[in-house]
């Protein structure tokens, strides 16, 4: 369950897992330092609004989300799915259907 006074520093965090990025990395874009991501994140230090700015359109979302909502899944709305796609994904998702036995 996230903390209601943490939420942003939950977001923060999983935009940034959902992206692959480490604090230093994220912290680099931002101006500060990767103990500071991880202050931001745990709920030790508030965000600055130019930083959450600066968070928000480096991942391409609102300030607003950020600090308003729980964030799950970010850029999983920027998949395309073509037809070639979803037939290398049948093998993986339905094993026992594809199998030679």
């Amino acid at each position: 369950m996230i903390n209601p006074l943490n939420r942003t520093g939950h977001n923060i965090k999983k935009l940034r897992n959902s992206y692959g990025e480490t604090q230093q990395e994220l912290g680099d874009v931002i101006g500060v330092s990767a103990s500071a991501i991880a202050n931001y994140e745990k709920g030790t230090r508030e965000v600055d609004l130019q930083k959450l700015q600066a968070i928000a359109a480096h991942y391409g979302c609102s300030v607003e989300k950020i600090v308003n909502n729980n964030i799950v899944f970010h850029n999983l709305q920027n998949i395309t799915f073509g037809w070639h796609t979803v037939t290398d994904l049948i093998p993986i998702v339905f094993p026992i259907f594809c199998s030679e036995k």
